[in-house]
């Protein structure tokens, strides 16, 4: 396996947890996706999250040119297609660990509009395999800062929302160290639309992520294309239950000066969580991650566990 590839896939792995932590569920099911917070409340989560991979997602160059040592257990070789699950190097094997606490927090600075900040602390990240590569690292990951406009309140809820990350996270080529950030700039433009029903609430987003290049690999990073679909209820008093899936497309991206692009990464993830909301302040929340289809993304599940928080109300711009 190239060292070039090695950099994608534990690049890929450390979006695999940032992504997760933006999916999970919390009990302020009134303030769950499209919905935002009252004006002068503070939301904040600090999810620990837990990623242990030893397989990935092949994708099309993976099925066009083959992968050498692959085979199906007992030592017969198979053929590798896109979208199979297989170890990340045939005859090195190869394993990931990371272990991240990420920190959300939602400012309601009136109660249409919320700011948002994501704080990723990567605890402890390591990739090793048996060719005797082994690289640990940890530190802060990319910062994410955005924005939640609520549109419509009745007859559902619509919001528009948009996010900047920035490269904050140290990014490096040497193939022993894994990444702590994806090493580029992206922007996220989102639509959420959502509906409650007594305990019940459902709603759904898209949205498009511009990624722009990266300064240190030269390589152009394919945009994506993010869906999602959710719902929620309250199965007894303080207790709630999340599930949904995601899909995240990207497209193919291109490396300066190269003649050919690179293969599309895609992912298709489903969730579940459940969370308990111990006072109208405070909650905890567990969560599980599962991908089930993909090209040239990691194959394992994530693991998650946090601790939620909501403020009295601390200011009114209106004066109310």
């Amino acid at each position: 396996m190239t060292t070039t590839t090695i950099k994608r896939l534990l690049t890929l792995t450390t979006l695999a947890t940032l992504a997760f932590a933006f999916s999970m569920a919390t009990p302020r099911s009134a303030q769950a996706g499209a919905w935002t917070l009252e004006e002068g409340t503070i939301w904040s989560k600090a999810a620990f999250l837990y990623l242990r991979s030893s397989t990935v997602f092949a994708n099309s160059d993976d099925e066009r040119f083959g992968l050498d040592g692959c085979s199906d257990g007992v030592g017969n070789p198979v053929t590798i297609r896109a979208g199979d699950r297989r170890p990340y190097d045939c005859t090195t094997g190869g394993t990931f660990q990371v272990a991240a606490i990420y920190w959300d927090t939602y400012f309601g600075i009136t109660d249409e509009l919320d700011l948002t900040l994501q704080i990723p602390i990567v605890l402890h990240t390591q990739f090793h395999n048996d060719s005797g590569l082994h690289g640990t690292d940890g530190g802060l990951g990319d910062l994410r800062f955005g924005a939640q406009y609520r549109l419509l309140l009745e007859p559902v809820v619509l919001s528009a929302y948009a996010d900047v990350k920035a490269p904050t996270g140290s990014f490096t080529t040497n193939e022993a160290v894994p990444p702590l950030g994806q090493g580029q700039w992206d922007i996220t433009w989102k639509m959420l639309i959502g509906r409650s029903f007594g305990r019940f609430y459902a709603g759904a987003d898209v949205g498009f992520r511009l990624r722009f290049t990266n300064p240190d690999t030269n390589i152009d990073v394919g945009d994506e294309i993010l869906v999602n679909i959710e719902g929620g209820m309250r199965i007894w008093r303080f207790i709630s239950f999340q599930t949904g899936a995601d899909l995240l497309w990207g497209f193919e991206s291109q490396e300066d000066g190269a003649p050919a692009s690179r293969p599309r990464q895609w992912v298709l993830h489903v969730r579940g969580s459940l969370a308990a909301a111990f006072n109208a302040h405070i909650g905890m929340e567990l969560g599980l991650r599962w991908p089930v289809a993909g090209e040239g993304w990691p194959a394992d599940p994530v693991f998650g566990i946090a601790i939620i928080g909501k403020t009295p109300r601390l200011w009114d711009l209106g004066g109310g």
